[in-house]
């Protein structure tokens, strides 16, 4: 059960992940909208490296984080796999373990 509820809470938080990063996203370009238009009217070369240094940044950060995110979750996805796979082996060669001596006592 707590693993279960572990799962669900890692679900959900991908899902608010989600939707934050496409509020930022959102959020983002109406910032260089916004950064653009009083670019276009001072012309001042610093101040738009500064802008395009952050949003680089602001781009690239989220998009690290959520990729670590994934891969360990595929890490923790694997690994249920193959825990589910190794308990039906388990139980596989436990039946036949179970059902190979009772077939000469039937006999």
């Amino acid at each position: 059960p707590a693993k279960n509820s572990w799962q669900q809470e890692a679900r959900g938080s991908c899902r608010t992940r989600v939707r934050r990063l496409v509020q930022a996203s959102r959020h983002r370009r109406s910032l260089a909208k916004a950064v653009l238009s009083t670019t276009s009217n001072k012309n001042s070369l610093p101040v738009v490296v500064v802008v395009v240094v952050v949003l680089v940044l602001v781009l690239v950060l989220p998009l690290l984080i959520f990729l670590l995110l994934v891969f360990v979750i595929f890490r923790l996805l694997i690994f249920l796999i193959l825990l589910i796979l190794a308990v039906l082996v388990v139980v596989v060669l436990g039946q036949c373990i179970v059902i190979s001596p009772s077939v000469p006592s039937r006999a």
